[in-house]
């Protein structure tokens, strides 16, 4: 195993990783605002 080639492409896998955690932090978002403006059209309450 090449532990140079590794170091060396840490910095590829931390962009990678914090650009996953970011994909899913938007789709959390995006799911809570759809609930709670649908919720608010009549369905039914997801804030108690």
């Amino acid at each position: 195993m090449n532990f140079d080639a590794f170091v060396n492409n840490l910095q590829y896998m931390l962009a990678g990783m914090l650009g996953v955690f970011m994909i899913v932090g938007i789709i959390m978002g995006a799911t809570y605002l759809i609930s709670h403006f649908t919720a608010r059209l009549g369905g039914k309450n997801t804030d108690e």
